[in-house]
């Protein structure tokens, strides 16, 4: 839906002002976040840590390999903690909605987030490769985290 428009040097109506607000806020304000493991895939823990400055969902993860993985799936995780890096959770509760790159393709994604809730400036993010290609592992993994700020 379009903004409601403003005719220059006139008062503003105030039901234009609620009708853009209201927009706005069914919109949202979108992220997208990026953890990125370069060169040949590992079995690893990224070491990139981030936080959200706002109360936020997390709607999707997405990945993209250059070098795609042969024998296996790339199956990727993103863990959080509330405790300063003390403890890691995941946010894919017994791991089954994990995002992954099937044998053979250079992407992957899921929707599917069991804790999509973030806690503004408190909880830590980090990424993890679980598995990778057994023949060949795949090469230059981007894992981008998007979702919407909570808009109140």
């Amino acid at each position: 839906m379009p903004l409601n428009g403003f005719t220059p040097n006139t008062k503003i109506e105030s039901a234009k002002v609620g009708a853009n607000f209201t927009n706005f806020q069914n919109h949202g304000l979108n992220f997208c976040k990026q953890f990125i493991f370069a060169g040949t895939l590992a079995v690893q823990t990224g070491t990139d840590y981030i936080s959200l400055p706002d109360t936020a969902q997390i709607t999707r993860v997405d990945l993209i390999v250059t070098a795609n993985p042969v024998g296996a799936t790339i199956i990727v995780d993103i863990e959080y903690s509330d405790d300063n890096g003390g403890s890691w959770t995941t946010v894919f509760t017994g791991g089954t909605n994990r995002p992954l790159i099937a044998d053979g393709s250079k992407t992957g994604n899921t929707t599917t987030i069991d804790v999509p809730s973030v806690v503004k400036n408190t909880r830590l993010y980090r990424a993890k490769v679980a598995q990778v290609g057994s023949t060949t592992a795949g090469s230059n993994l981007s894992i981008l985290m998007k979702g919407t700020y909570t808009l109140d």
